[in-house]
């Protein structure tokens, strides 16, 4: 999970690079379009003796400058868009790593009790065995004098 984090990191990181570039490219598209214009107002003023063609061309270049200014606005959003995203898996990812975490040291908790329970039985289980052989060694003895016992009344009978 760790892994994961990190690449997705290092992805958000790449894609902030990218979309700061993309935001300067859109800030020297807006100046160049604010430049443009400028000029062009400044044309249509001093077109009065231009020739229509010229004009109309002027005009094209401005046109063809602001549909590349929306362009580097639409990518830059998209970029934005992309990188929110990024954050928001990495804002998941990190909540995954603490809940996997926090799921882990309980496996923990419950195994390290489980380890110690079985310790405890395994104790348990010595003793009865011990008491078991104990209880084997007495009930033979018991009967070893039960039958000397009986012998003796039978000797004694005779």
């Amino acid at each position: 999970r760790g892994a994961e984090a990190d690449e997705a990191q290092a992805e958000a990181s790449e894609l902030r690079q990218a979309l700061d570039g993309a935001l300067r490219e859109l800030r020297e598209e807006q100046i160049c379009a604010r430049e443009s214009r400028a000029v062009a107002v400044q044309c249509r003023g001093a077109a009065s003796g231009m020739h229509q063609e010229e004009l109309q061309r002027m005009e094209a270049e401005l046109k063809e400058e602001q549909r590349c200014a929306w362009d580097a606005r639409t990518l830059a959003a998209q970029y934005q868009t992309a990188a929110l995203a990024m954050q928001e898996e990495e804002q998941r990812c990190a909540r995954d790593a603490r809940t996997l975490s926090a799921q882990c040291q309980a496996a923990s908790a419950m195994q390290e009790e489980a380890s110690m329970e079985m310790r405890r039985l395994a104790s348990a289980l010595q003793e009865e065995r011990s008491a078991a052989r104990e209880s084997k060694v007495l009930a033979a003895e018991w009967q070893s004098r039960l039958a000397w016992s009986q012998e003796e009344e039978r000797s004694a009978a005779r």
